[in-house]
């Protein structure tokens, strides 16, 4: 609750003409490990904004590690985190974003 794991290959289609994936890739990939960390608290919710920031660049062949973590719940909105890793563990993008709270789950 509140986390999900996924693990995506950086394939040549998603990358620029140097090789490297691109950074609408990346941001596709940490909305989506967001977007879910708060899904899986059983939220229905939207993108609000996102920051991304980059520190290495991901290439072809490499297969990228993310965690998508729910940081707060308030009233209207989620905040999240995302981290993504190397098969190394290096860091590659570490990235926030806050959504809003469209449904709440049901209370048990």
């Amino acid at each position: 609750r509140g986390e999900v794991r996924i693990d995506f290959p950086v394939e040549e289609r998603f990358c620029t003409a140097d090789g490297t994936a691109s950074a609408g890739l990346m941001t596709a990939f940490c909305d989506t490990l967001m977007g879910f960390s708060g899904r899986t608290c059983g939220y229905r919710i939207t993108t609000l904004e996102i920051n991304m920031n980059y520190v290495r660049h991901a290439r072809v062949g490499e297969v990228l590690h993310g965690m998508g973590t729910v940081v707060n719940i308030g009233e209207d909105t989620l905040l999240t985190e995302a981290v993504i890793r190397d098969d190394e563990g290096r860091l590659v993008v570490k990235s926030r974003a806050s959504f809003y709270i469209l449904e709440k789950p049901e209370k048990q």
